[in-house]
């Protein structure tokens, strides 16, 4: 669905990743999208920033007692860098129904407006 100018409420939008030509995300789906792109981007893959993005990747093969930590720390210092928006309240994680991936949960509160939101990503591999 195409939005127009004239429909965009917010000082924070952007084009829908995946969605139709013209669609926009704006507001606090605008910051989930974000946050999604900052922790499914490899770090190294985006030339001309180059330290930009999460290395969740890294911890989908690694032990149970280790990836808790690993994984929140890397979501925690790359939303941090990132996304000055927002403040990270937690971080989980969970394997998903086949233990083909991991499901990462990311609780968050949006700084202007004091929301308290939750962003859930899968990582497969």
């Amino acid at each position: 669905m195409i939005t127009l100018l004239t429909e965009i409420r917010s000082s924070d939008f952007q084009m829908r990743l995946g969605g139709a030509p013209g669609d926009v995300v704006q507001g606090d789906g605008d910051i989930d999208q974000c946050l999604a792109v900052i922790l499914m981007t490899l770090p190294g893959s985006v030339p001309h920033e180059p330290e930009f993005g999460c290395g969740l990747w890294e911890y989908i093969d690694r032990p149970v007692t280790e990836v808790q930590a690993l994984l929140s720390g890397a979501a925690v210092r790359a939303i941090r860098r990132w996304e000055p928006r927002v403040e990270v309240l937690a971080v989980v994680f969970g394997y998903s129904e086949d233990f083909s991936g991991l499901r990462v949960e990311v609780r968050y509160r949006v700084i202007v407006s004091a929301t308290e939101r939750v962003l859930v990503l899968p990582l497969v591999n």
